[in-house]
């Protein structure tokens, strides 16, 4: 019972750390009184949707195709090009969305990112922490999680940023066009680019650091352009 009981708060403790922040954010920037709740849920669904078409189209034209053990490019086009169907996807969501622009990027990027952690962390956490007490990488998992939010939220920005090219000075340069785009490509190609730091043994907590660094310096560009863009 003891060693259950431990399991469990483990897993709640993870849990908290993976999910919080969501929550957190979507109450300290007030959506919920924008009543933003059933678009941030609509968002999560387009995710869903999205990953389902990707799994059909998967099984049904590469049924044999299996994830290689290491960094393989031609693994990583087909990553990205599946990753680009997500881009297109959030894009014509964000689009659809009638608030203003910080509170449109914030619906789809906090519904979409909320989603992918429910699908790519939930189980894992709850069928890993059952059977330890205690365990590093269930929690490098969590913070690895907020690093996918504020990423997913910066992503999001870039595309809305990306379609106010040519309204605004800011979005106007082609530096700025440039920079917008090659965010998005270092989206479609970041798991290639973690497979090679693992393949030169930067893993655990030095390849955590490295995500961290690179979301914050991209964020902290993107919002830099998107404060220029509403100046």
């Amino acid at each position: 019972h003891t060693r259950a009981a431990a399991a469990m708060l483990y897993f709640v403790s993870c849990a908290l750390l993976t999910f919080g922040p969501c929550a957190i954010v979507f109450h300290i920037s007030n959506l919920s009184e924008e009543g933003a709740l059933p678009k941030c849920l609509r968002a999560g669904g387009v995710y869903m949707s999205a990953q389902v078409l990707k799994f059909l189209f998967l099984a049904i034209a590469l049924p044999a195709i299996a994830e290689p053990a290491h960094a393989d490019v031609g693994y990583a086009i087909m990553q990205a090009c599946l990753a680009a169907v997500d881009l297109v996807a959030m894009n014509l969501f964000l689009q659809k969305v009638s608030y203003q622009s910080w509170t449109r990027v914030l619906v789809v990027g906090l519904g979409w990112a909320t989603a992918e952690l429910v699908l790519t962390h939930l189980f894992p956490l709850w069928s890993g922490t059952r059977h330890a007490a205690f365990e590093w990488k269930y929690l490098q998992q969590s913070f690895d999680a907020n690093i996918t939010l504020l990423h997913t939220v910066t992503v999001t920005l870039v595309l809305l940023l990306r379609s106010r090219s040519g309204k605004t000075k800011a979005t106007s340069s082609s530096v700025v066009h440039l920079g917008l785009g090659l965010v998005l490509v270092y989206h479609c190609f970041r798991s290639f680019l973690w497979r090679l730091l693992e393949s030169a043994d930067v893993v655990g907590w030095n390849l955590l650091a490295v995500k961290a660094a690179a979301a914050g310096v991209l964020h902290g560009s993107v919002a830099a352009v998107y404060r220029a863009s509403e100046a």
